[in-house]
């Protein structure tokens, strides 16, 4: 075994056949090692237990690495961050209500999804105002259910005209996926102190999604408009009242700012505090792909690099992330949800962001929505 570039590499099987072999030339002179004689048979077993050893090494040694690490370890590493895998995650939309200015609309009004039946409830309560409400509905039922963009539009309600959900909702789970687990370690690793502290009580909230987190330590506005000496946390998924609680118990001295409110008590004098956050809002791009490919691509690829570029790009853009020009490109060229594999066959892109921008810029409280709907790919053989 031998270390490079800070990896360990293991020797193959065949490399470990050779390498017992001359040891045993070495010591016993030329003797009879063919799989058919009694030392071969042993140089043989020897070799593939050798094998199945440094390969558990290996295992061991990239359990340490947030980068490597899986399963178990992977869970280990994020348990000493603070953090936890979470568990019956619910699906969350963003809904927007169309109907009379001055409608109120409950918390926990039911929108049913009518191409699958499925119940969602609106986090929070609102108003219509300017025509419209927006809000964020969480599904009854844990797990993967679907909430494609349009299918999120039946309610009850008066005042209300129409409800439409223009995005796919962020898929809930039963368990979470080291992927996903990994990118929160990952990200609570990249924030200091108090920040950090806030960042991991706010994700590991069931149904959280996303987790922005901004402070203003200065005497004046800063330049996304939050007021002075005060902390913005941007929160999608979870309840009013789990957000509320930890960030109440975070460490940071500064008091809270957002669009959303929430009053919450503290456990030991009991006096009540109100906590202010915010809810992102969606911006939807669209992204218009033409493949030049040679006779080796297959036709097939055009679905499987479809799902790659949606889940790279929902991974990749969180809120208040710009969307970068330059990092569209890998999802297409590899498989984003096969190990980076790479898509044989593309001989050049042409990529066109929202009519052909370089980058679309990103609001602190804004989150980046790419939909199916929005996707367009077209491939041409040269």
């Amino acid at each position: 075994m031998t270390f490079e570039n800070g990896l360990l590499k293991i020797p193959t099987l065949d490399e470990n056949i050779r390498e017992l072999k001359a040891l045993y030339e070495q010591k016993l002179g030329i003797v009879d090692v063919e799989a058919s004689s009694a030392l071969g048979a042993d140089l043989a077993i020897t070799s593939e237990m050798k094998k199945r050893a440094d390969e558990a090494l290996q295992f061991a040694v990239a359990q340490q690495s947030p980068y490597t690490a899986i399963d178990e370890g992977l869970e280990s590493l994020c348990f000493l961050a603070g953090l936890k895998r979470k568990k019956n995650e619910h699906t969350v939309v963003y809904l927007s209500f169309i109907g009379v200015n001055g409608t109120i609309i409950p918390k926990a009004t039911e929108v049913k999804n009518t191409a699958t039946n499925e119940i969602f409830l609106t986090d929070e309560a609102g108003t219509i105002a300017g025509g419209v409400f927006e809000v964020y509905a969480t599904a009854q039922n844990v797990g993967e259910i679907s909430a494609s963009s349009g299918n999120v539009n039946s309610v009850t309600l008066t005042g209300v005209s129409s409800v439409i959900n223009n995005s796919d909702g962020v898929t809930g789970y039963l368990l979470e996926s080291n992927s996903s687990l990994r990118s929160r370690l990952l990200n609570a690793e990249s924030d200091q102190n108090s920040i950090r502290k806030i960042y991991t009580l706010l994700s590991n909230i069931n149904n959280v999604k996303y987790v922005k987190v901004k402070a203003n330590s200065e005497l004046t506005p800063d330049a996304n408009g939050i007021d002075p000496k005060s902390l913005s946390c941007v929160v999608l998924g979870g309840t009013s009242k789990d957000i509320a609680r930890a960030i109440y118990e975070s460490p940071a001295n500064l008091r809270t700012f957002g669009t959303s409110s929430e009053t919450t008590s503290d456990p030991i004098s009991g006096n009540d505090f109100i906590i202010y956050f915010s809810r992102p809002i969606e911006q939807l791009v669209t992204l218009d792909i033409t493949i030049s490919r040679d006779a080796t691509f297959n036709l097939d690829d055009v679905g499987v690099i479809r799902e790659s570029i949606l889940n790279y790009f929902s991974d990749t853009f969180q809120i208040g992330d710009a969307v970068v020009f330059d990092k569209l490109s890998i999802p297409i060229l590899l498989d984003y949800n096969s190990e980076l594999s790479s898509f044989k066959g593309i001989v050049s892109l042409d990529i066109a962001l929202d009519a052909d921008v370089l980058n679309v810029p990103i609001a602190y409280d804004k989150i980046a929505v790419l939909n199916d709907a929005d996707l367009t790919i077209v491939t041409a053989l040269v």
